[in-house]
């Protein structure tokens, strides 16, 4: 009885630190993003759920933002126009890189909180 008692608590123990790790495992890509140059800024604000919202100097925008493999495929609608972009996290987790299709160049942004 004495060691079916200490398993079980062995097995809720280990369960339960499983369980808190998992819980605490968040994309970190979720948060929010400023781009700045001396032309504009860029404010993007990724949601949990995948969602975002961004404000430029231009728009408000809404969109997704999928992860497939090592590319996030961003994909912004900002009422007058639709745009669609692959990301990349740098190995830090604080700058986003986006190429947007049909731009030159790629943005980046910088992890703000």
């Amino acid at each position: 009885m004495r060691r079916k008692r200490r398993s079980l608590i062995g097995i809720m123990m280990a369960c339960g630190l499983s369980l808190s790790a998992c819980g605490s495992d968040v994309d970190p890509l979720v948060g929010t993003w400023e781009v700045q140059d001396a032309d504009d800024s860029e404010v993007l604000t990724i949601r949990d759920d995948g969602t975002f919202g961004m404000q430029t100097g231009d728009a408000d925008c809404t969109g997704t933002v999928q992860h497939k493999g090592d590319v996030y495929r961003v994909d912004a609608d900002c009422g007058i126009a639709t745009a669609t972009g692959d990301g990349t996290l740098s190995g830090d987790g604080q700058r986003f890189a986006v190429r947007w299709t049909g731009q030159q160049g790629v943005v980046v942004y910088t992890k703000v909180r």
